[in-house]
């Protein structure tokens, strides 16, 4: 299926979607420096569609796709944000984003009679109690939209990866694809993984009695690297796992 990468960052949605076989037709993304990763990382196509603000996008303009996945801006929403006053969640001036995007969502579903499907990312704090409103909105609005919608928080360490990394991950579309789910339940029931072993690279990794987390990112013995190359924000195994059975 082709799909569309919005807010885009370095390319951890491309990158998984890839693996699962998929191809992308554009992406956007407003960070020039993430921009410069981005165009580094992957193979652009030279009719690969290439926006820079999603505000100002055009949506006659964004090319045809099956899918569109998007990890709309945290900051206004995840727990780091408690530690001030502003926490606005939907309403600030970042998180608030996700409103442009269903505008979007709308004027092309009139122009070209449909909807692709979305995948949405964002932090686990979107399941906080104190963001149950925010939760109730995005699932409101894309529920409205399609008619069609799943959610649930999917950790990174329950598809293979050495750490956890707890994501909320949202998928809607249109009732009538006749789509049952989107979350398979090898990823909801897999336990966690074990131990912080790494079966990629086992001979690289301190003996366990003395692996803990702070060793594990800051020390020398090449793990850091490959824990950055899984992936932060959006780590790429997941989305991996969620799309490949999409048709």
């Amino acid at each position: 299926m082709k799909f569309l990468d919005i807010f885009a960052g370095i390319g951890g949605f491309r990158l998984g979607l890839e693996m699962a076989g998929h191809e992308c037709v554009g992406h956007i993304e407003w960070d020039k420096f993430a921009q410069e990763s981005y165009n580094a990382m992957h193979e652009i196509k030279e009719d690969e569609y290439c926006g820079w603000d999603i505000q100002e996008v055009r949506a006659r303009e964004l090319p045809r796709a099956d899918i569109w996945t998007f990890g709309f801006p945290c900051q206004d929403i995840s727990s780091a944000s408690y530690a001030h006053t502003d926490a606005t969640g939907l309403a600030g001036t970042r998180s608030g984003l996700f409103w442009e995007m269903a505008k979007t969502f709308r004027l092309v579903g009139k122009i070209i009679g449909r909807k692709p499907t979305v995948l949405l990312e964002n932090v686990a704090a979107l399941f906080r109690q104190d963001r149950q409103s925010d939760m109730g909105l995005i699932l409101g609005t894309l529920a409205s939209e399609w008619g069609h919608t799943e959610w649930d928080c999917v950790g990174a360490g329950t598809v293979g990866a050495p750490h956890h990394r707890a994501r909320a991950y949202i998928f809607a579309d249109d009732r009538s694809l006749g789509r049952s789910r989107f979350f398979p339940n090898e990823i909801l029931r897999q336990p966690e993984y074990d131990c912080w072993k790494d079966v990629r690279c086992p001979t690289a990794v301190p003996e366990r009695s003395s692996l803990y987390p702070s060793k594990l990112c800051r020390g020398n013995d090449g793990a850091r690297k490959r824990l950055h190359a899984i992936g932060n924000g959006n780590p790429p195994c997941v989305i991996r796992e969620l799309t490949r059975g999409i048709e």
